[in-house]
């Protein structure tokens, strides 16, 4: 029988993250510099929450009214709950589970750690390995 894989032989490792003051530009800014759609947010080290490209365009749709200079934090727009999981936790099972709940994202952890993330993106690139190693085709080179 084969050993599943696990979320931490696929995650995207050391992932960006984000203080939950920070404001929105600078999240902006943060995932257009490392070409990333999901942050871990961190208060005082401790992983909190994440926030998505979709939440800040959205926090930006519904605030148009904001005054000049007035800003929004990373705090005040990003997800209210965390799906978070252990380095060791069986592939299969974050997947089903971010199916069923429709979760775009997954903060993986190391000993309570921040240690990587996972996203729809990587599950769809998992599948086409996958898919490639059935059919006997190398599987493509991609970047994370």
């Amino acid at each position: 029988m084969k050993e599943p894989i696990l979320i931490g032989q696929v995650m995207t490792a050391f992932p960006v993250s984000i203080e939950s003051s920070a404001s929105l530009d600078e999240a902006t800014q943060l995932m257009s510099n490392n070409r990333v759609r999901h942050l871990p947010v961190t208060r005082g080290g401790d992983l909190v929450s994440i926030i998505s490209e979709r939440d800040i365009s959205l926090a930006v749709v519904v605030n148009r009214g904001l005054q000049p200079g007035q800003t929004m934090t990373v705090d005040e727009v990003s997800a209210i709950g965390l799906y978070q999981v252990d380095v060791g936790m069986p592939l299969r099972k974050v997947v089903a589970r971010m199916a069923r709940d429709r979760i775009g994202s997954v903060v993986v952890t190391r000993h309570g750690r921040l240690a990587g993330i996972f996203t729809a993106v990587d599950a769809c690139r998992c599948l086409a390995d996958q898919l490639d190693e059935e059919a006997g085709i190398a599987p493509e080179r991609r970047t994370r």
